[in-house]
Parts: C-alpha cells; sequence; structure tokens
C-alpha cells in the first residue's frame, strides 16, 4: 500500500484530506471494496467523503439535466407550464 500526498490542484473537499492510501485505482475496486474501504475510515473523513459525493452528485444531476434538455426530452413539460402560467394556472415564483 503506498501513501501519496494529495496535489492541491483537487477540490477543497478533497484537499482537507492530508494523504490518501491507495491500494487499487478505483477503477479496478469494484464496490465492496470501496465500502470496505470507506467502513475503514475514521467519521471526520467520512464526512468529508459524504460532502464531496452529494457535490459529485449534484454535478451528474446537473450534466443529465443539460443533456436531456438539449436532446428535447422536456420541450414538452416547459411547453405545457408556459401555457399553464399564460392562462393564469399558476403565478411566479
Amino acid at each position: 500500500m503506498k501513501i501519496y500526498r494529495q496535489p492541491n490542484m483537487w477540490s477543497a473537499a478533497t484537499r482537507s484530506c492530508r494523504y490518501i492510501q491507495v491500494s487499487n485505482t478505483l477503477s479496478s475496486m469494484n464496490t465492496k471494496e470501496i465500502e470496505s474501504a470507506i467502513a475503514q475510515l475514521p467519521p471526520s473523513e467520512i464526512a468529508k467523503l459524504a460532502e464531496w459525493f452529494q457535490e459529485f452528485q449534484a454535478q451528474v444531476w446537473d450534466k443529465q439535466l443539460e443533456r436531456d434538455v438539449h436532446a428535447g426530452r422536456l420541450d414538452a413539460m416547459i411547453e405545457q407550464a408556459e401555457q399553464e402560467f399564460k392562462s393564469g394556472q399558476c403565478g411566479p415564483l
């Protein structure tokens, strides 16, 4: 197992960890191995990981929404919302 000093270019949540133990790259780890590694972290590191993962999930969601908008998958819902607004069925937020 190797220990690497974390580069300063990573996100603030990730930078707060001083050292990262690396036994394999994440791409070669399965879910159970990742879960096991997380279970060995101290509570403070789990909290940092949870914060990072929440932001990561938000970014994944944003990218998917952007792809859906560009693909026209939301056009019908947008049109319906605009019609309901124009007809007075709803108001501005």
